[in-house]
């Protein structure tokens, strides 16, 4: 057992490669834990809300969410995108389930970016 480990550390590429997946399975279950469980922020509910009424009513928000450290409004894009993602199945489980994985794909798309900057030429 001992052996194996020895020649993935003696192999950097390997280790990487390890790290990598470890790190994005890690990720993975980490937001799955908490998927669906008691434990949801009250702005995500407004958020999923505000989706929902672009899907059923046409009510398209001309302002986005309050950026509370600013003090301004942000652009409503991001209620045209939730909304995108609710014409697909309106629940707010399957809106968290897609926020996991573009979670999940913003860890790898950041190392790959960064191995890609950083390694030896």
């Amino acid at each position: 057992m001992i052996r194996r480990f020895h020649h993935i550390i003696k192999n950097k590429s390997k280790l990487c490669d390890f790290l990598f997946v470890a790190i994005i399975l890690y990720g993975l279950l980490l937001r799955l834990s908490y998927w669906g469980g008691p434990f949801r922020y009250w702005d995500s509910y407004r958020d999923y809300l505000i989706g929902h009424l672009i899907v059923q009513n046409g009510q398209y928000p001309q302002v986005g969410p309050l950026n509370g450290s600013l003090g301004f409004f942000s652009s409503p894009v991001y209620y045209y995108i939730i909304s995108f993602i609710l014409r697909i199945n309106d629940n707010i489980l399957f809106l968290e389930l897609v926020n996991i994985f573009l979670q999940v794909l913003s860890i790898a798309a950041i190392y790959l970016i960064a191995r890609f900057l950083f390694s030896p030429l």
